[in-house]
């Protein structure tokens, strides 16, 4: 006979599975404080030849079924299980190169994750080679629009400043008037030189660049709103030189409505190669 619905969900209940944190360098034994993403569960190291998991045990209903489906759409519940995620593997960076895995990287058992270590061993080993001594660091622009809107108008009004001055009032004023609407045209397309010329220089130090999702955030207390999210992996020797190129961007562009957020460093997840479906049954 089948078991009963009490005692299937009792199973259900006591099921676990392997959470994958990241990879690391073969051999790591870190020294590790942080709990797992539920808050109380230990985290593992599992060293296998090509690398080492960092996991941590959870209950198998804490990820899968109608209620997990439910918990995962609820912010107050995903966020500061994501915390968690991030917090241990920045922790890990301490020790070695990391290659990051998305929040919610279920494996049935340490078998499962076994198969799935060994079958991408190589493209594994091949990015901690590559991040070795190499961060990321998200920089994101934002703009006033009616700043930037602004500067476009000066810049064309400079540059027909001789012709409007030896026309009549109302002649200039009629000009005026189409030249703000010009600069309301030609807004986008000097916001995207300006982004093109900064993503150049911005490059120059970096081994790779990623163009990243822009978050539908409004608008900031200052009344800008985000025009780019962008990802640059740095060696750390070049990160000095980074940050003071930010910084005079900021400087420069700042009177014309711009201005960039420089954050870091990060693991390497808008680097981390595609291993196909990470979450194992």
């Amino acid at each position: 006979m089948p078991p009963c619905t009490s005692s299937r969900k009792t199973m259900e209940t006591e099921a676990k599975v392997i959470y994958l944190f990241c990879f690391a360098r073969p051999g790591l034994e870190p020294d590790l404080s942080e709990a797992g993403v539920d808050g109380h569960s230990p985290v593992r190291v599992c060293d296998f030849p090509a690398a080492t998991a960092v996991t941590c045990e959870l209950p198998l209903e804490e990820f899968r079924g109608p209620a997990a489906d439910a918990r995962l759409q609820d912010l107050a519940w995903v966020s500061p299980r994501a915390l968690r995620h991030e917090k241990v593997v920045e922790a890990l960076m301490s020790y070695s190169p990391v290659l990051p895995l998305p929040f919610g990287t279920l494996f049935s058992s340490l078998l499962s994750l076994r198969q799935f270590m060994e079958k991408n061993a190589s493209a594994i080993s091949h990015f901690l080679d590559q991040v070795a001594d190499q961060e990321e660091w998200a920089v994101k622009g934002f703009v006033h629009q009616d700043k930037a809107r602004q500067s476009v108008l000066r810049q064309g009004l400079a540059t027909h400043a001789q012709r409007l001055a030896a026309v009549s009032p109302g002649q200039r004023y009629i000009e005026g008037q189409r030249l703000q609407k010009e600069a309301t045209t030609n807004l986008s397309g000097w916001l995207k030189a300006i982004c093109g010329t900064l993503a150049e220089d911005l490059r120059q130090p970096a081994s790779a660049f990623e163009k990243r999702g822009i978050l539908d955030i409004g608008e900031a207390q200052d009344g800008s709103t985000p025009i780019f999210n962008w990802a640059f992996l740095l060696p750390k020797h070049a990160v000095e030189r980074f940050q003071e190129q930010i910084q005079r961007a900021g400087e420069r562009y700042a009177p014309e409505g711009l201005r960039f957020e420089l954050s870091g460093p990060w693991p390497p997840y808008s680097f981390a190669p595609c291993l196909g479906n990470e979450a194992r049954g």
